[in-house]
């Protein structure tokens, strides 16, 4: 899962936010709290990503 993914990688922000939305959709909360938790973890993916492009650029630089 997304959620224990981003344990593995140590991205705890991402983790929290799928874990919330897990137990959202779990609980059968209302929709409008769903969508929040999703946004939420879209918006730490989206952070995340962009952590790691520099890095990801950087070593494929060094591999070339």
């Amino acid at each position: 899962t997304a959620r224990s993914l981003a344990g593995t990688i140590g991205a705890t922000r991402v983790q929290a936010d799928a874990l919330a939305l897990e137990n959202s959709c779990a609980q059968r909360r209302p929709p409008a709290e769903i969508q929040r938790a999703h946004q939420a973890l879209e918006e730490s993916l989206h952070a995340l990503i962009e952590q790691l492009l520099p890095q990801l650029a950087q070593a494929e630089g060094v591999l070339a």
